[in-house]
């Protein structure tokens, strides 16, 4: 593997560990902490936003998710710590369409999450003048999904694995070192168990990364291509 120039598919990284939009997020939960119930998730762990037969919003205060696709359990993406999960859902539900999103959640490490029901949010929300804030939270996320479909749409196993490293090392430490990274991508690519780890030797031995018990503690400049 030959080192390249920094290309575009780091304005994915930039995008995800510069521009999350903490402070509109922040805002939301402090507003709305008041109503919510509170639950500690062990990792590798579902998380069901209907209790009880109602839906609910979910702020993520520590820890990090997994969002998979209902239809064929492929992982659609992960968040960090502060983040607000199900609102699509919830809006779906509100609107009475017939589904929502099709997705489900894990815990990939130790979780605290707080649950709101959707119709309480939507109320406070409006009283509090929230969607402003809202609107930013949903805007970062559909870009960050519109880039992150960019760069592994139509690429080869190495640049579905470049993009999903660059992911992994954008979560905080403590989050990192509870991520097991082959795990990690054949969740969201399907690729075989032994091409992943194939091509992670490769990067290892190349010095672009460190691993530590399948944990990735070190990331360098990667290659564009393999």
């Amino acid at each position: 593997m030959n080192a390249v120039n920094v290309t575009s598919v780091d304005e994915y990284y930039h995008f995800l560990t510069v521009c999350k939009p903490l402070a509109a997020i922040t805002r939301i939960i402090d507003q709305l902490s008041g109503n919510t119930t509170t639950m500690n998730f062990p990792s590798g762990k579902r998380i069901d936003p209907v209790i009880g037969g109602v839906r609910h919003i979910i702020f993520l205060m520590s820890g990090n998710l997994s969002v998979f696709r209902t239809s064929d359990n492929l992982a659609m993406g992960c968040t960090s710590a502060p983040t607000l999960l199900g609102l699509a859902d919830g809006y779906a539900e509100e609107q009475s369409m017939a589904a929502g999103t099709d997705t489900w959640l894990i815990s990939d490490t130790r979780c605290q999450c707080k649950f709101i029901p959707v119709s309480l949010f939507m109320q406070k929300s409006e009283e509090l003048g929230l969607w402003r804030d809202i609107s930013t939270v949903l805007a970062h996320r559909i870009i960050a999904m519109t880039m992150r479909d960019k760069y592994m749409v139509g690429q080869d196993a190495y640049g579905k694995i470049r993009v999903l490293l660059l992911e992994i090392w954008s979560l905080p430490q403590e989050v990192r070192c509870e991520i097991n990274i082959q795990r990690f991508i054949q969740q969201r690519t399907g690729l075989s168990r032994s091409g992943i780890l194939k091509i992670l030797t490769e990067l290892r031995t190349g010095g672009y990364i460190k691993t530590l018990h399948g944990r990735l503690m070190a990331l360098g400049e990667l290659p564009q291509r393999r």
